[in-house]
């Protein structure tokens, strides 16, 4: 049974236009590569340029890999339920977060533990 605010082809359509959407700006390299600039201002705003894109394009790819991991959870019938818990995902999440793999409680104590790991790293 689907637990989404939405079809399940109404959940393939999103999730399938955000992948795509996606991959077309992350298809745009060029504000990654670094440019020589004479001037040494110009040189550290260039930088920062290309740190800000490859941040973006980072994001970008790990969202691209969370969108596609939910379409195959979509054909295997597994949308919608939480990685974790196994219980169903809020539709309101899934409406916010279409790719979500997990419900809300465990998403937080997921972040909360890479968290700590980051600390204790």
């Amino acid at each position: 049974m689907c637990c989404t605010p939405f079809r399940t082809s109404d959940a393939r359509s999103l999730l399938e236009s955000q992948r795509d959407e996606l991959l077309k700006s992350f298809r745009n390299r060029e504000a990654i590569s670094a440019a020589r600039e004479p001037d040494g201002m110009d040189q550290i705003v260039a930088l920062n340029e290309q740190d800000t894109a490859m941040r973006r394009f980072t994001r970008e790819a790990a969202t691209i890999r969370e969108i596609t991991a939910a379409l195959k959870r979509l054909d295997r019938g597994e949308y919608g339920i939480c990685l974790d818990c196994e219980l169903k995902i809020q539709p309101k999440r899934l409406a916010v977060i279409p790719w979500a793999p997990r419900c809300g409680s465990c998403q937080e104590a997921a972040e909360a533990e890479d968290q700590a790991g980051v600390a204790f790293a």
